[in-house]
């Protein structure tokens, strides 16, 4: 058991996913939005490229940039693994 327990282990997995988000907020004038951070999170870097990324990226905006409006089609996510 323990042989199949450390063959199929994901101890060489990324621990960290890095994530952009590019677009622009209309907030007195157009801001360019091109933020880069790290999650620890796997379900979490998931949410923004997933089917309710629309969702995910909207609410980011709304915590990140409070009164900005936006259109949430003009906005896209990348996620990549951070190599260590």
């Amino acid at each position: 058991m323990g042989f199949f327990k450390k063959l199929l282990s994901q101890d060489d997995s990324p621990q960290q996913w890095e994530v952009k988000i590019k677009g622009t907020v209309q907030r007195n004038g157009a801001i360019p939005v091109n933020r880069t951070f790290i999650v620890d999170d796997i379900k979490q870097a998931q949410a923004f490229t997933g089917s309710k990324r629309h969702e995910v990226i909207a609410e980011w905006l709304r915590q990140n940039y409070p009164g900005a409006t936006f259109n949430i089609h003009g906005f896209g996510a990348e996620v990549k693994a951070v190599k260590e």
